[in-house]
């Protein structure tokens, strides 16, 4: 296992073939970069950076995050981000997929898995959005804002499952 804690740096790069792996910079600290990458393991990112990017094959993450871009990909585990971000893009191949944005998001919103459910859950008081939501047949799209085009605001989001739930909900 590996564990950063409390240190104040500009970039973080771990990876690690099998153990779990853990990042949490100085509180006080906005990182340029960090980027975690682990094989058989789990992933947890509790920073303020400007990319975050968390990979894993086999492994859940949890990933608390003030970035302007995240990029989190799992093949086989639960994902669950959230945080401020202007950019997220979360995938997994097989597991469930769930996004708390904070703060609703500036640039985009791209959330998919193949086999799980998908959440996305928005403050409630986002300004707007556009969603395109896909799924398999039989998949269900919950969207509690109401229709795929909510407000004045064109934030776009795009949610795709094979085999689980679309949810976008109030935070």
């Amino acid at each position: 296992d590996a564990h950063i804690c409390g240190v104040d740096v500009d970039n973080v790069k771990i990876s690690s073939t099998s153990g779990s792996v853990r990042v949490e910079p100085d509180t006080q600290t906005r990182a340029e970069n960090i980027a975690v990458t682990t094989v058989s393991g789990h992933a947890t990112v509790s920073a303020c950076a400007d990319t975050i990017a968390v990979t894993t094959v086999s492994g859940g993450q949890f990933i608390s995050c003030d970035a302007h871009k995240a990029d989190i990909n799992v093949v086989s585990g639960k994902v669950h981000a959230e945080g401020a971000c202007d950019e997220w893009e979360v995938s997994s191949v097989s597991g469930e997929v769930e996004l708390l944005c904070t703060v609703a998001p500036t640039k985009k919103v791209q959330i998919s898995s193949v086999h799980g459910d998908v959440r996305l859950a928005l403050p409630g008081e986002i300004r707007g959005f556009v969603a395109e939501a896909t799924g398999a047949l039989g998949c269900e799209i919950i969207n509690e804002f109401g229709p795929n085009r909510y407000g004045t605001c064109a934030l776009p989001i795009r949610m795709e499952t094979m085999h689980g739930k679309l949810l976008i909900t109030r935070l």
